[in-house]
């Protein structure tokens, strides 16, 4: 015997609220499982590595996979944290000498380490590459002429004379001035310390550590 099932408005809402509670936890549920599978793939990716010699072309150095050591990670007497996995050594590309200058100069040494990930290249083949952990934006710049009108000079990048040119800006104290009447003043062939800074639309070259001021003249008069 067929039975009419005749449903209130309170079942009606009690329907779309048990519909609503579905749909929401369905979606908790499917973020979880992304997130599960984005923090699994980089942890099987993700490697430390240490630079073994000095760089073999532009950008490229030999390296041996590192391992987080369990009984030094509570150590504090400062010793280091990470040993050499084994002795296999990998080619690892330094990103920040992708684009390597005219005349190119390495910027690590053995011992630094290196964070990695592999990727695969225009024909197919796996390759590691990474930043260093260290801040190695830091450089020496010679200087391409005397200090001139501006806060601004030329330089040449690593290398007097044979290094990339670039332009680096300085900042002088005091309500500002031109370099060619601060101190110190700057001359041919000056060896200065820059780090390039991204100011949120472009990479500018600064001159850091020298505190440029305006030269005081004064008039020195006997009675």
């Amino acid at each position: 015997m067929d039975r009419n099932i005749v449903l209130t408005e309170r079942d009606h809402e009690r329907l779309q609220e048990m519909l609503r509670w579905f749909n929401r936890n369905k979606n908790i549920r499917h973020q979880f499982r992304r997130r599960n599978i984005s923090i699994k793939r980089v942890g099987i990716n993700f490697k430390i590595f240490e630079v073994q010699s000095e760089a073999t072309g532009d950008g490229l150095y030999i390296c041996r996979e590192e391992k987080l050591l369990s009984e030094k990670w509570e150590d504090e007497t400062g010793e280091d944290k990470f040993d050499e996995k084994n002795t296999t050594e990998y080619t690892v590309l330094n990103l920040l000498e992708a684009n390597p200058e005219s005349e190119y100069v390495a910027h690590l040494t053995a011992g630094d380490l290196i964070k990695t990930f592999q990727t695969v290249d225009d024909n197919g083949v796996l390759r590691w590459i990474g930043t260093p952990l260290r801040d190695d934006r830091r450089r020496i710049a010679y200087c391409k002429d005397d200090a001139g009108v501006g806060s601004t000079i030329d330089c040449y990048l690593d290398k007097d004379e044979t290094g990339t040119e670039i332009t680096v800006h300085c900042n002088i104290s005091q309500g500002g001035g031109v370099l060619n009447t601060t101190m110190p003043r700057l001359r041919d062939g000056d060896p200065i310390i820059v780090q390039k800074i991204f100011d949120g639309t472009n990479d500018y070259w600064w001159c850091v550590g020298l505190p440029f001021a305006p030269s005081i003249y004064c008039t020195c008069g006997g009675a």
